[in-house]
């Protein structure tokens, strides 16, 4: 089975879908934000497209594989891109070793800006663990 030895070539993975997000802070004084995902795990730094009619709720639906290293943690971002500089609206904070308990998780997560609740990200992770199995 191709995608069991691709599984089996390396270490555990996690396998993690960005879906969509309800926002409540607007980084943009005028128009609509233009939304982007950016997910960063260990030296990964990975973003998905710009959603850029997607103001306070936008959809990327978008999914990346990143092998699991030594790094306790996940942190996944919604920033606004805009012409000049990008703004950052607010970041969720995944521990791995929750994803590689529970296999994985599929919820919403609530995004933080300077301590404070600034919405929200839905997105689904699997952790497989490098022999091709949930480890749940």
């Amino acid at each position: 089975n191709l995608i069991i030895s691709f599984w089996e070539m390396g270490e555990d993975k996690l396998v993690i879908s960005v879906k969509t997000a309800r926002l409540e802070r607007d980084t943009d004084t005028f128009g609509s934000m233009e939304p982007y995902c950016k997910i960063k795990y260990e030296e990964n730094k990975i973003k998905t497209k710009v959603d850029s009619s997607g103001g306070k709720n936008p959809n990327w639906d978008e999914t990346f594989t990143l092998e699991v290293g030594s790094s306790p943690s996940l942190a996944i971002s919604v920033w606004d891109s805009d012409t000049f500089t990008n703004e950052e609206i607010g970041t969720a904070v995944i521990q791995i070793d929750h994803l590689k308990a529970n296999g994985g998780l599929t919820d919403w997560l609530k995004l933080s800006y300077q301590d404070k609740n600034v919405g929200e990200v839905y997105v689904e992770i699997i952790y497989v663990s490098k022999d091709g199995h949930h480890p749940a």
